[in-house]
């Protein structure tokens, strides 16, 4: 059996694209000159990733600061404090609900890199499910969470549907800390369904895919497999790998293991993975076996996650 790969989250900056934007926010360089350079990023990690033989391919989110910023260019969200992300040493800016919910103008299709995807022939969007939005903000506005959420969910549909019409990307992946860290109820799996099920109305070929983070909360992983999703990527790095695999047993989706840990530099061994693989499968039948990364790489060192994508790349080479 073939071992498939991918990505998603905030990829790391390098150092140099770290101070263009420090430079460019001070307006020490021009416009122009920091999007030649960002594009020159933009463009060295696509075709790295190409070179990884990566099922899909995506632009590494270099404009997102934070999952959750970029939304805060909504009609009625302002940009909040810094808030601790999960049990990490990074940092979120909280989004603050301050009135009714709206899309004025695009935003989404500014962050991502339009004329390089739009080459590839497997590439992939990533980005915040509404639901984790929604919880990981401040809500000073909405009496009623759902009509928060539906708010949202109507302006986030408007917005993706313009950066898919452009994009025409074969994979949506989500990326939700809020299944796996708290401790969800079935109604909001049924209100996460209205969005999937609406995204499949955009783009009805499309796959979607939906990474869970930081997993905590063992008990419920099994009511996953009401997600109207394709494929549910699991943290095994995180929490306890042990419990978390006997949980999402006969969740019947694909399953993609999420064995490169982003949180620590170590750069994995590729036998250990192999042999780590092989026992899990044992326990999961998988129909697929596809490996992709914990939870955003941005919390490591630029050449430390292009080192970790190399070792899905020898990965991708083997037969188990």
């Amino acid at each position: 059996m073939k071992i498939t790969t991918y990505l998603f989250g905030i990829f790391p900056k390098s150092d140099e694209l770290r101070k263009n934007f420090r430079e460019f926010i001070k307006g020490k360089i021009s416009k122009e000159e920091f999007e030649q350079n960002l594009k020159k990023e933009y463009d060295f990690l696509i075709e790295f990733f190409e070179s990884c033989k990566l099922s899909y391919i995506y632009d590494g989110m270099l404009k997102w600061f934070d999952l959750l910023r970029p939304f805060t260019n909504y009609k009625g969200i302002e940009l909040g404090t810094l808030i601790r992300w999960f049990e990490t040493n990074s940092f979120y800016r909280m989004p603050i609900i301050k009135s009714k919910i709206e899309l004025e103008k695009p935003v989404l299709i500014n962050y991502f890199y339009v004329e390089g995807l739009k080459k590839s022939n497997k590439s992939s969007l990533t980005f915040i499910d509404p639901l984790s939005f929604i919880k990981l903000s401040e809500n000073e506005y909405y009496k009623n969470e759902k009509e928060l959420f539906y708010d949202f969910l109507n302006a986030l549909l408007k917005d993706i549907k313009i950066t898919i019409d452009e994009i025409n990307p074969n994979l949506i992946s989500l990326i939700s800390p809020y299944l796996g860290y708290y401790d969800f109820k079935e109604e909001e799996i049924e209100l996460l369904n209205e969005f999937i099920n609406k995204l499949k109305e955009i783009k009805k070929e499309i796959k979607i895919s939906i990474n869970l983070c930081f997993i905590k909360n063992f008990n419920k992983l099994k009511k996953l497999r009401k997600l109207n999703v394709d494929m549910i990527g699991v943290d095994l790095c995180y929490g306890d790998r042990e419990e978390i695999i006997k949980n999402i047993q006969g969740i019947n989706k694909q399953i993609a293991l999420g064995l490169i840990d982003s949180n620590i530099s170590l750069i994995e061994d590729v036998n250990y993975l192999l042999n780590e693989i092989k026992r899990i499968n044992e326990i999961l039948k998988l129909n697929n076996i596809i490996i992709t990364n914990s939870s955003d790489l941005d919390l490591l060192p630029f050449n430390i996650a292009l080192e970790k994508v190399k070792v899905l790349r020898s990965l991708n080479e083997i037969q188990v």
